[in-house]
């Protein structure tokens, strides 16, 4: 996979990062959900029946089973997930990917990134993550939420005012001991994260609006 031995260790040691998730379970033929949470079980149901069949054949049926599997192997595609884009309203609760899988009103966008099984996209409010001088969210940009996901100090997260249900979307920074919610536009105040807001998800991929190439 190209990774270095220490790079290895520190995946056995901490867990595989959000955005390896998925070449990493590609690499190995199991599931990004057992990957990620070591939960259930590491193949597909289709994989286990697959085994099962290989394991029950005869040799003339084995070299056969080879010889399809050579000539029907998809090409792997860059954007396996795909999450439901809601409202920032809808975001203030859990979202029901079932109930939206059947509703035709959802739009889905694609991402390389394993989010969960309640991540989902929102399009950026205003301009207090906009920036001339570094990296830029300009509104209508969507971001890619994972609900639950503890962010690192410097990651991208949306954070819930528990008061209010109000949420901002925001840098994740520490200064002194102290974590704080940074706008990466100066002309917007630096918010402390204390007692009266908590993390509601972490970024963990966007997509710049169309409009920008327009």
């Amino acid at each position: 996979m190209g990774v270095s031995n220490q790079t290895m260790n520190n995946w056995f040691s901490r867990g595989v990062p959000g955005r390896k998730i998925l070449p990493v379970a590609k690499f190995l033929d199991v599931r990004p959900e057992w990957l990620l949470t070591g939960e259930g079980a590491p193949l597909y149901e289709n994989q286990l029946a697959e085994i099962r069949r290989v394991m029950d054949a005869t040799p003339e049926q084995r070299e056969e089973w080879v010889k399809e599997r050579q000539q029907s192997r998809p090409v792997p595609s860059p954007n396996a997930f795909k999450y439901p884009e809601i409202t920032w309203q809808q975001a203030t609760s859990p979202i029901d990917p079932l109930s939206m899988a059947v509703d035709t009103s959802v739009k889905w966008h694609s991402s390389d990134a394993w989010a969960g099984h309640r991540g989902f996209w929102v399009r950026v409010v205003g301009s207090s993550m906009a920036s001339s001088t570094h990296i830029s969210f300009p509104e209508g940009t969507l971001i890619l939420i994972a609900p639950g996901q503890p962010p690192n100090d410097g990651q991208f997260v949306i954070a819930r005012l528990k008061e209010s249900d109000e949420l901002t979307f925001k840098q994740l920074v520490r200064d002194a001991g102290d974590l704080y919610l940074k706008p990466l536009n100066s002309s917007y105040p630096m918010k402390p994260l204390d007692d009266s807001w908590e993390i509601a998800g972490t970024v963990v991929d966007a997509k710049l609006p169309q409009t920008l190439f327009t």
